[in-house]
């Protein structure tokens, strides 16, 4: 009898993870501002990329004002059109902590930040910046950049 209700409570398990994983909601993606500044050889703005996991969406978060900050995941909560993200005090993926959180709209999101208040981000979704060989090279130029600077 236990053995019966084990593998019907791992059946439930695997078929209900299966569905989270079936279909791809129409948020699911990447959300970027970067941009690269010829001007000042600065990559600014920020990415965002949601994806499933077993309970709901992650987040891998990166910003930028100068130099590319660290990539991280977090947990966001996603719920219809709406959005939102804590970053916690410890981050090094480059936003300010606190709280974050928009809306998805024509195929952008649109988020506020703990500061300034009333700032609002709009992140087009779309490719990754990082998907551009051009911008590759930007990003490799900018890290030896930096760390050439580190050594002298």
């Amino acid at each position: 009898m236990n053995k019966k209700i084990s593998l019907i409570t791992i059946l439930i398990a695997l078929l209900s993870s299966a569905a989270v994983f079936a279909a791809k909601p129409s948020f699911v993606g990447i959300y970027s501002s970067f941009h690269y500044s010829e001007k000042s050889g600065n990559i600014v703005g920020m990415e965002i990329q949601i994806i499933p996991n077993p309970t709901g969406y992650s987040a891998i978060v990166q910003a930028s004002e100068g130099a590319p900050a660290f990539p991280e995941v977090y947990r966001v909560n996603v719920k219809e059109n709406f959005f939102k993200l804590d970053i916690p005090k410890t981050s090094a993926c480059g936003l300010m902590p606190g709280e974050y959180s928009g809306s998805f709209k024509d195929k952008s999101l649109v988020l506020s930040g703990p500061t300034p208040p009333g700032r609002k981000y709009i992140l087009a979704k779309g490719k990754s910046f990082w998907d551009s060989r051009a911008q590759q090279d930007n990003g490799v130029r900018y890290r030896l950049d930096c760390q050439a600077n580190l050594a002298s």
